[in-house]
């Protein structure tokens, strides 16, 4: 397989990895407000990890994407993708320390979920409408 179609494939699948971690986060959040007391559990830290690597692959593998396509850097798309990328990936990680660290406070969880979730389905629409 052509590298520039298996760098395409595995960033597709890191941004959909991002998404579903950012879901996991956001229903741990939504049902922590619930849960009183229990044994805890090792998911969240593993979606927080997750997202943790989407967080750090997805650019490296965008650059390098746009590299090997030959695509400046200075294309309004990319501009605008990376700038959403910033607040879409501290909302990310806040939310992960947030449902890792069991602080209470679900409308705070949920809101930091649906900016982040927000900013990167823009990117997603960003990346889809690129001029070809």
């Amino acid at each position: 397989m052509e590298h520039f179609a298996l760098l395409r494939m595995l960033h597709g699948v890191a941004g959909v990895l991002l998404f579903v971690a950012f879901f996991a986060l956001a229903g741990r959040c939504w049902r922590s407000r619930r849960l009183v007391a229990g044994a805890p559990s090792r998911w969240p830290a593993f979606h927080a990890v997750l997202l943790l690597l989407c967080l750090v692959g997805l650019p490296v593998s965008g650059w390098w994407l746009a590299h090997l396509a030959g695509w400046p850097l200075g294309q309004l798309w990319l501009l605008g993708s990376s700038l959403l990328f910033l607040p879409g990936a501290i909302c990310g990680l806040w939310l992960a320390a947030r449902v890792a660290g069991r602080r209470a406070g679900a409308r705070l969880g949920l809101g930091l979920a649906l900016i982040g979730v927000s900013c990167f389905a823009a990117i997603l629409g960003l990346m889809v409408i690129k001029p070809v």
